[in-house]
């Protein structure tokens, strides 16, 4: 490198030129990181030349671009987490309803007809508010939800309404103010998973409340 006044020349300066980059968050990984560092430096040894005005060019050390990078993607997993968190949704089954029917979308207007329709749809993070009524069916909750992000089947209000039982196969599953009561008597929350919660309940004229096991057999 050589001094001329207020004006640095360097030896293996790089042309001035302009990257654009689409990121991805949800295909971006950090084994992505070198790849991109490489295309903001162009391959071009160890410093980068960074447009600042139509007048004046920076050259600034790779180590430098590296920071930011990472500081970038960094920036990337956090939005895209976040926006995994404003995909939960609240599903919405009231037997009642006019109109209500499985094929609707679940919402408050347009509500779902069985709990077992809402059970197949949610995902972790999920709500599901079951409106009064009498849902003679039996649960199956083959899909669960995750740590933090359990999915939720909640009468509203409490009590009010009544189901023949839930048979959980998965984990992270909560089960909240339900009347749990059949004709023919069963266990009343089958446990085939871990990590699940059964609360405020009231649960009568069954052989059992509630029953755990890990069991092929009763995962099928």
């Amino acid at each position: 490198m050589s001094v001329r006044g207020d004006r640095r020349t360097f030896r293996n300066e790089d042309p001035i030129f302009k990257v654009t980059t689409n990121v991805d968050p949800t295909i971006w990984d950090e084994s992505k990181y070198e790849a991109f560092v490489d295309e903001l430096c162009g391959k071009q040894g160890d410093r980068v030349s960074m447009f600042r005005s139509p007048r004046k060019t920076r050259m600034v050390p790779r180590e430098h671009v590296a920071l930011v990078a990472r500081c970038m993607l960094a920036c990337v997993g956090v939005l895209a987490g976040m926006a995994g968190q404003v995909q939960a949704a609240t599903y919405v089954v009231d037997q009642v309803a006019p109109g209500a029917t499985d094929t609707n979308a679940g919402t408050e207007d347009k509500p779902f007809k069985t709990i077992q329709h809402a059970a197949d749809a949610a995902k972790p993070g999920d709500t599901v508010c079951v409106m009064a009524g009498k849902y003679e069916e039996r649960v199956r909750v083959k899909a669960g939800g995750a740590e933090g992000q359990p999915i939720t089947f909640r009468a509203m209000p409490r009590r009010s309404a009544t189901v023949s039982g839930f048979y959980l196969q998965a984990g992270y599953i909560r089960i909240e103010g339900f009347d749990i009561t059949a004709a023919r008597p069963a266990v009343a929350v089958q446990l085939g998973g871990s990590h699940c919660e059964v609360l405020d309940n009231y649960i009568h004229e069954m052989l059992m409340g509630v029953n755990g096991t890990n069991t092929l057999k009763d995962r099928l």
